[in-house]
């Protein structure tokens, strides 16, 4: 009976070899460890499909001072957020964060960026690659972290920004009066509020014998 029982057994051993030689799985007791040696591991980490700009702007193809800058993240599934992550965006020679502001839950994160006075893109906002940035929070997938790598976005012109245009609002100089051949200095002409620092001011026709300092905007000289 023992010797029976031995050779039992060495035959199931061999049946079970010849099953996964063939890539066959059996059932019952003995399925259990062939099966999970051979099962693929499901991929559940999220992954960014698509950055884009979003919105509208109300001063033409320009950003102006107070705007909101919008940018879409889209995932290929649904994520979940925790924190404050941001979108870096490149606005002239300076990297700007774009604030989360909703979107967990779905596949697509909201971020904005309100335009600063001082702000100034002539060649257009862009989003460099890698711009996403969890700043300590997480954006997780079925409890996994998503892969936040993602190509940017070049520069465009229809994304430029500018403030305000420069303007003298209501400044005006009153009419002079100087005696022919007598040295002038006129106190500074009034300095223009808005736009895009450095400003430069330009006096169109100066009266003859008379000269402009554009940095301190003074009208000086001999008439």
């Amino acid at each position: 009976m023992r010797i029976t029982a031995i050779i039992a057994i060495a035959i199931a051993i061999g049946a079970v070899g010849l099953l996964a030689a063939a890539g066959l799985r059996p059932s019952g007791a003995l399925a259990g460890p062939l099966a999970q040696a051979g099962a693929p591991t499901p991929s559940n980490q999220a992954a960014v499909v698509k950055i884009s700009f979003t919105g509208t702007r109300s001063a033409g193809s320009s950003y102006a001072d107070g705007e909101r800058i919008r940018i879409t993240v889209k995932f290929d599934r649904v994520v979940t957020v925790t924190g404050a992550p941001y979108v870096n965006l490149q606005v002239g020679a300076h990297q700007r964060p774009a604030a989360y502001s909703r979107g967990s839950g779905t596949q697509f994160l909201r971020f904005a960026y309100r335009v600063q006075s001082g702000d100034f893109d002539g060649d257009g906002v862009s989003v460099p690659a890698g711009a996403v940035n969890r700043n300590g929070g997480a954006i997780r997938s079925t409890g996994r972290d998503a892969t936040l790598t993602h190509d940017g976005i070049p520069a465009d012109a229809t994304r430029t920004v500018h403030d305000a245009q420069p303007t003298f609002g209501t400044a005006s100089v009153a009419n002079q009066n100087y005696t022919s051949g007598s040295a002038i200095s006129l106190p500074a002409l009034p300095a223009a509020t808005g736009g895009n620092a450095p400003l430069t001011y330009s006096l169109t026709t100066p009266p003859d014998g008379l000269t402009f300092n554009a940095v301190t905007r003074v009208l000086s000289g001999t008439p």
